[in-house]
């Protein structure tokens, strides 16, 4: 559970059952967690002082790192076993010539299905539910900027080879 603070809006992580909130004592940032009306503190004196949860630049800037490595590896796996060696969108336009859709609709539906498990994760999240899941979430974010990247091709196809529709403002040149 997270609890903000109600002067300055840091946000805390505890653990704690029962009534909560955060306040500031004297300059803001220096918050306790007030739990069913009392400091929280092992001794019952008033509450450490908390570090606000904060998602550093350093932190932000590895995670990106590792995220980009990680798309550029299921890109080129995937793109073999999907697609193979010469059109990486080759499975797109074979599904879609195949089912008498657009190659953009077979795109839409294979990126649709990590968005919803996204979305069902952001529901489960704001009603408090624990459920199993099969792929790991953050799996599910990289999938989903693969199939952005793939989606980007596609646009960049159809700008390059006059497939826009008049008036289509779909490349930025």
């Amino acid at each position: 559970m997270t609890v903000s603070c109600s002067k300055c809006g840091a946000i805390f992580r505890d653990g704690l059952e029962g009534e909560q909130f955060a306040t500031c004592i004297g300059q803001a940032g220096w918050c306790i967690i007030v739990n069913d009306g009392k400091p929280i503190h092992p001794e019952g004196k008033y509450a450490p002082m908390l570090e606000p949860l904060v998602y550093s630049n350093d932190r932000y800037s590895k995670l990106l790192e590792e995220t980009i490595a990680n798309i550029k590896k299921l890109g080129e796996l995937k793109g073999g076993e999907y697609a193979g060696d010469v059109d990486r969108l080759a499975n797109f336009r074979r599904n879609a010539e195949e089912c008498g859709v657009t190659m953009e609709t077979i795109w839409r539906v294979y990126c649709g299905k990590h968005w919803d498990a996204i979305s069902q994760y952001v529901r489960d999240r704001q009603t408090g539910k624990h459920r199993k899941r099969l792929e790991p979430l953050s799996g599910r974010c990289d999938d989903i900027i693969v199939y952005m990247v793939l989606f980007k091709a596609m646009l960049e196809e159809a700008d390059a080879d006059g497939l826009k529709q008049p008036g289509d403002v779909i490349w930025n040149r």
